[in-house]
């Protein structure tokens, strides 16, 4: 490493300094050796030079190592959902963390991310599930895991399949109360 630095220090003389690092400047010490000083002087417009064998140490506050490294976390959790029967559902959360984190969606502790009845997607860190048509087996806990080398959380909701038999009987309620106003 060189270095070239001007320093003023009087208002008639000009310095200007050369380092050169001699041993590194690994860790949190670093040794310099001026070699050359040359000095103007406004005044008489003469310049003066002088070689210098001076050596000098700067010890340097240690550096602390920076990691971007997270555990993963939820930053926007599962939602409960009630859901018609023959309908689509669909189901998402966000998750954070690095390394990226490897998500897995289950059902009453069944592992989802192989079954071609859900469809599953992770962009991002937005973990989104579709159920395309469903059913009373539908019905149940959902939970996601996500996982890195720092650490593991899961996040769970239920999903209740309310049947087409709910479905009448709540428009049965809705229109006998329409007709009695």
């Amino acid at each position: 490493m060189h270095m070239k630095c001007t320093i003023k220090v009087k208002a008639f003389i000009f310095y200007l300094i050369f380092a050169k690092d001699t041993k590194g400047s690994l860790k949190n010490k670093m040794t310099i050796k001026r070699e050359s000083i040359i000095l103007y002087d406004f005044l008489t417009s003469l310049f003066f030079s002088r070689i210098l064998l001076e050596t000098f140490s700067l010890n340097l506050p240690a550096s602390k190592d920076c990691s971007f490294e997270t555990p993963p976390s939820f930053s926007v959790p599962l939602k409960m959902h009630n859901s018609p029967e023959s309908y689509e559902c669909y189901m998402s959360c966000a998750v954070t963390g690095n390394p990226k984190p490897h998500v897995t969606w289950y059902r009453n502790n069944i592992s989802l991310n192989t079954n071609t009845n859900y469809y599953i997607t992770n962009t991002c860190g937005v973990c989104s599930m579709v159920i395309l048509k469903v059913g009373p087996k539908d019905s149940g806990e959902y939970t996601v895991i996500a996982e890195n080398p720092l650490g593991r959380v899961e996040c769970s909701t239920k999903l209740v399949v309310k049947g087409k038999n709910t479905i009448k009987l709540f428009c049965d309620i809705l229109n006998s109360s329409l007709l009695i106003i």
